[in-house]
Order: C-alpha cells, then sequence, then structure tokens
C-alpha cells in the first residue's frame, strides 16, 4: 500500500473510530479558539470544523507539511466524506488544535512515569522566537514530545527571560522542577547560562544534553567534496539575488534554484539533490545554465567563475562523484535531523504566533 493510500486510510478510520470523548473535545477546543480570535466561519458546520480539525492533525501526525498538503486533501474528503477546502480554510484551526493537545497533557501526564525532559530553543539570530517542548515516558513505554509553549518576542530573550517563561510554563502544566531528568538545547551562549541558572538558583537536577539534529547535521559539514562544494559556492553565488540567472533557471527546468550556504548543511544537500535529480547533473548545469549566463552576462563574475570551473574535466568528474556521492550519503542524515528539527508540530503553532 503507498503512503498516500496508507495515511488516507489511517485517516478515514480514525474519523470512524475515534472515540465521541475525543472528537467532543476537538471540537470544543476549536470552538474556543474561534470564539477568542473571531475567525471568520463560525457558521460553518461543526462536522465540517471536525473533520478540518481532523484532517489537520492527521497532517501534522504524518509530517506533512499544509503547503504540499493539496492534493492529499482531495483523497481526505473522499474518507470523512465533507468538502474540506484547501491549505487555508485548515490554517484557522491550528490554534484549535493546540488548545486540544494542551487539554491532552494532564491525562497524559498522569498516565506517565512522573520523571520527564525538556527541548528548549531560542532564535535570536533569525528571529525572536522561543519554543519549549516535553518529553515524557508513558507507563506503556512511549517516549511523547508535546509542545507546551511557543512564542514571537519583541526583542532577544537572555537568559533571565527564558528562565521565567520556561518556570511559568512548568506551572501552567503543574510539572515540578524537581522531576526533571534532562534538558536539551543548542550549544548557543544564552541557553548554557539558562541551563546553569535552573540547576543552581532552582536545583534542577537534570543532565545537559546538546541539541541532537545539529549534531547529526555537522557530519554533513564534514563530508570531503572540496571540487563539488567549490562549484555549489559558485552556483550559490550566481542565484543569490533576485535577478534574470535565477529565472533563467526557473525557465529551463520549472522549478526555482535552490541556494546553499548558512549554518544549516541541509540546505546545502537540498541545493546538491536539485542539480543531481531536477537539473540532472553539473554537466547538464554548464550547457543548460551557467553557459547561457555568461553569454547573457546574467551574474557575470559568478557564471564566468562556475563555467571555468566545470569547463576542467578532471574537476568535473571528480566534483560529479562527489555530488553523488553526498546526495546518497547525506539523505539518512538530512531526514534524521527534518525528524528531530522541523518534523514537528512546533511549525505550526509558530507559523499561527507570525500571523498575529
Amino acid at each position: 500500500m503507498s503512503l498516500l493510500r496508507a495515511l488516507v486510510f489511517s485517516v478515514a478510520v480514525q474519523g470512524r473510530d475515534a472515540g465521541q470523548k475525543m472528537q467532543a473535545s476537538l471540537l470544543e477546543c476549536v470552538l474556543r479558539a474561534e470564539r477568542a480570535q473571531n475567525i471568520v466561519g463560525q457558521t460553518l458546520d461543526q462536522r465540517v470544523k471536525l473533520s478540518r480539525a481532523d484532517a489537520l492533525l492527521a497532517l501534522f501526525e504524518s509530517n506533512v507539511s499544509l503547503s504540499a498538503a493539496g492534493p492529499i486533501l482531495s483523497r481526505f474528503e473522499q474518507g470523512f466524506g465533507v468538502k474540506l477546502g484547501g491549505p487555508t480554510n485548515l490554517y484557522k484551526y491550528i490554534t484549535g488544535i493546540f488548545l486540544y493537545q494542551l487539554d491532552l497533557l494532564h491525562e497524559l501526564f498522569e498516565n506517565s512515569f512522573s520523571q520527564w525532559s525538556s527541548v528548549v530553543d531560542g532564535s535570536p539570530f533569525y528571529a525572536n522566537a522561543e519554543a519549549i517542548m516535553i518529553r515524557v515516558v508513558t507507563k506503556e513505554w512511549k517516549i511523547v514530545v508535546v509542545v507546551v509553549r511557543v512564542a514571537m518576542l519583541k526583542k532577544s530573550a537572555n537568559h533571565e527571560v527564558l528562565v521565567q517563561s520556561y518556570l511559568r510554563a512548568l506551572e501552567r502544566m503543574k510539572l515540578k522542577l524537581s522531576n526533571q531528568r534532562a534538558i536539551m538545547a543548542d550549544r548557543a551562549a544564552t541557553n548554557g547560562k539558562f541551563i546553569r541558572v535552573l540547576k543552581d538558583h532552582h536545583g534542577a537536577p537534570c543532565v545537559n544534553a546538546k541539541c541532537c539534529s545539529h549534531t547529526i547535521t555537522r557530519v554533513g559539514v564534514k563530508f570531503e567534496a572540496e571540487s563539488c562544494k567549490k562549484i555549489c559556492a559558485q552556483i550559490t553565488q550566481m542565484f543569490c539575488h533576485p535577478g534574470y540567472a535565477r529565472q533563467h533557471h526557473t525557465n529551463e527546468f520549472g522549478v526555482a534554484p535552490m541556494i546553499g550556504g548558512g549554518n544549516r548543511w541541509w540546505v546545502a544537500w537540498e541545493q546538491y539533490k536539485q542539480i543531481s535529480e531536477v537539473v540532472g547533473g553539473l554537466e547538464v548545469f554548464l550547457e543548460r545554465i551557467a553557459k547561457p549566463c555568461v553569454q547573457k552576462k546574467y551574474s557575470l563574475e559568478a557564471s564566468t567563475k562556475a563555467v571555468k570551473l566545470l569547463e576542467n574535466p578532471f574537476v568535473l568528474a571528480k566534483a560529479t562523484v562527489e555530488l553523488a556521492a553526498q546526495v546518497a550519503g547525506g539523505a539518512i542524515f538530512v531526514s534524521t535531523t527534518y525528524t528531530l528539527e522541523s518534523g514537528h508540530f512546533a511549525i505550526m503553532c509558530a507559523h499561527d504566533q507570525l500571523k498575529k
């Protein structure tokens, strides 16, 4: 059975067999969010609202983004028997689902061991944002991660702000700090101070676990692919600004070019994957993109350097092997990193916060 068919089947079964208590609780949270936010569409039939919320839950649990859910939603409609509309219609139910998950926390904690761990992440470099997730182990030995706080801040949070918001979130969840066993965060200095204050001034007995996703992505950074990286650096320079070069790529292959760089290796990997699978390799890129850009003087300096590198037979051969090796060998690390860092409900919550 294909993933899509299995997903549609599981959603249909969920819609039929879910208990009345769960359905009533989910609907109540959706209605509560609508009343609080005065969301358009309150006059919709409650069955439609519940079906849309169910569909959004299924997408979240299956790590399918709303932006890519269009083709799947039409199949969902067959299982639910109602018109769900497009992804835009589902965005309105994110807050309701968040409230629903929060309502389930107390029941979850009652059926879990009292000890717990947390994941804390602030993003002062990209945006003033903060997220707190709690990880518990149920008495059936199932690991569950739940979001307890996502916030967009007016200014970058220092360690004192993080400590106070962390303690407030735990108080709201009725979690005892003394039961915390581990905390995971990246290596930002603010997070380090935050963890030390929790330990030293609030008596939090916890292991400081380094961020798994950041550790895994470092594997790709260490790949030895000198020729490929040099060429892709010039390709990134060709497309780093909107212009004719980027438009030429879109016209040739039907998609905008991926741009590597930054401090996340998976961004570079996505660029390698696109060159390999969409473009058809570096040699095709040379003939269909790099040379025409030089001729038409699109991003002339970067495209000229790219052509010079790609016209060297030794460099091209070496880079081609390196490109294939990185795409194949890096896939497991990238997919694992996505699961750990971005395939999570926090993304939807952050989108809801940004809209405000």
